[in-house]
């Protein structure tokens, strides 16, 4: 009897290790399989996309290829350029066809005024513009009977007109409890650049924020708080004016530093220890030829101090032209 149950228990024992080998075996087909699922859907995904790729490129090519086709004109340009503190717009086009009665006519849209300027024999004008924000140019082919107009993309002169700010905290000044803020403009990259002769006024705008304040005090008195730059890009001057509700215009003093302009300012008086206060600071300046510049994307330099902390930061920014 015992001998039948040690048989039994053998057999049963025997089948349970190939249930258990078999499950083993069916679970490394099961990643197996999913692993090669995983590979198809990859292989179908990277396939998709890359037909969507090739859809959206032929789709590029046919709209450009049917855009020339219906151009006007084998080549057209236009480029602006600041000389003198004037601002020219110039621009260059070949007509696929002209008839000898036609003209070809360069003109620009700006602050709602027209400018226009027949091309002379090298296919080309140079227009003088208004400061603007922006401009529309186009190309009009012209004759006593007829007008074809051909417009060109938009063009921001913010892209191209601006300078780069860079400013730093005095360390001198610091060592005798004094803050003062040292700012030098140099060239962008296309080599525009004033120097001390070029401006005719210059100012610091400090900017009270009180959000950093509230930051400081919701952190229990952290002392890393720092005055947080908004994010603003527009030409209009009255911005900061909408976001601060006080603004103190300190006078920029002149530094002698060589061939790029700079300026100064002790701003002891607004920024000291223990005044509980915080400033965002811009600064904004005016070229004898009437252009306005104002850093609008991000303060020049900040300042915080509330009980025994002070947080001063300083660094590049760029600054642009105002158009009022």
């Amino acid at each position: 009897m015992d001998k039948k149950k040690n048989i039994v228990i053998v057999i049963l024992a025997l089948i349970i290790v190939i249930n258990i080998f078999n499950i083993v075996s069916l679970n490394g087909k099961i990643n197996s399989l999913e692993n090669q699922i995983y590979d198809l859907n990859s292989n179908t995904n990277n396939r998709i996309s890359s037909l969507e790729n090739r859809f959206n490129q032929n789709i590029s090519s046919i709209d450009e290829i049917l855009r020339k086709e219906h151009c006007l004109f084998s080549k057209a340009s236009a480029d602006i350029t600041l000389q003198d503190n004037k601002l020219f717009v110039t621009m260059e086009a070949i007509p696929k066809e002209i008839k000898s009665s036609e003209k070809v006519i360069a003109k620009v849209k700006a602050n709602n005024h027209f400018y226009e300027k027949e091309l002379d024999e090298n296919n080309s004008a140079k227009i003088e513009i208004d400061f603007c924000d922006s401009l529309t140019p186009s190309f009009v082919i012209k004759s006593s009977d007829s007008l074809k107009e051909e417009f060109l993309n938009d063009i921001y002169t913010t892209d191209f007109i601006n300078v780069s700010v860079e400013t730093k905290w005095d360390d001198n000044s610091s060592k005798n409890n004094k803050n003062v803020l040292n700012l030098w403009i140099s060239e962008n990259t296309d080599g525009l650049t004033y120097t001390n002769d070029d401006i005719k006024s210059a100012e610091f705008l400090l900017c009270e924020n009180p959000t950093v304040l509230q930051e400081y005090n919701v952190s229990e008195g952290s002392t890393s708080a720092e005055a947080p730059a908004t994010p603003i890009n527009t030409t209009n001057s009255d911005f900061l004016s909408e976001e601060y509700e006080k603004i103190i215009r300190v006078p920029a003093k002149e530094i002698k530093s060589g061939f790029y302009a700079g300026f100064n300012a002790d701003l002891t008086e607004y920024c000291y220890k223990n005044n509980e206060k915080a400033y965002d600071i811009y600064f904004t300046f005016e070229t004898k030829d009437g252009i306005k510049f104002l850093t609008t994307i991000n303060p020049v330099a900040s300042f915080f101090s509330i009980d025994d902390n002070i947080s001063k930061s300083s660094g590049s920014e760029t600054i642009y032209p105002v158009f009022e």
